[in-house]
């Protein structure tokens, strides 16, 4: 599988898990009084904590999705907070950052944020993003 179809699948599938969350997220808010940020559960719920994307390629590495809300920034990676525990995650230059609809960058992620995180475990055992997507609430 070519660099050009792994970016479309990468990108489809960012897409995919986003759409999922706007639904939800148009669901959940309807129901408030205040805009508020999905709860890191009904995040999970939605797409699932741990879920597997198989790119099909035999010598890509499988992609995990993660989802969590930011707890600390800084020196080319983050920290979330996930249902299982705390992850470390390593921001490398070619990862693409997504803070709603609009490209960003590591510095605009702040703690708080709601993300979903898009990459497979490194050898040291961080989690190595591909791509981030930063979910906030719509501002009124």
């Amino acid at each position: 599988m070519g660099a050009r179809w792994r970016r479309l699948l990468l990108g489809a599938t960012l897409a995919a898990v986003s759409l999922a969350i706007a639904a939800g997220g148009v669901v959940v808010g309807a129901a408030s009084a205040a805009p508020q940020a999905p709860s890191i559960a009904a995040l999970q719920r939605q797409v699932g904590a741990d879920a597997v994307v198989d790119t099909g390629a035999e010598t890509h590495p499988k992609l995990s999705a993660t989802v969590g809300a930011v707890v600390r920034v800084g020196n080319g990676r983050f920290a979330i907070k996930t249902a299982d525990g705390r992850h470390a995650v390593v921001v490398r230059p070619q990862t693409a950052i997504w803070i709603g609809k609009q490209r960003g960058s590591l510095e605009q992620i702040k703690r708080g944020d709601a993300v979903i995180v898009l990459g497979r475990v490194g050898p040291r055992g961080n989690f190595v993003a591909r791509a981030v997507r930063v979910v906030r609430p719509a501002s009124t």
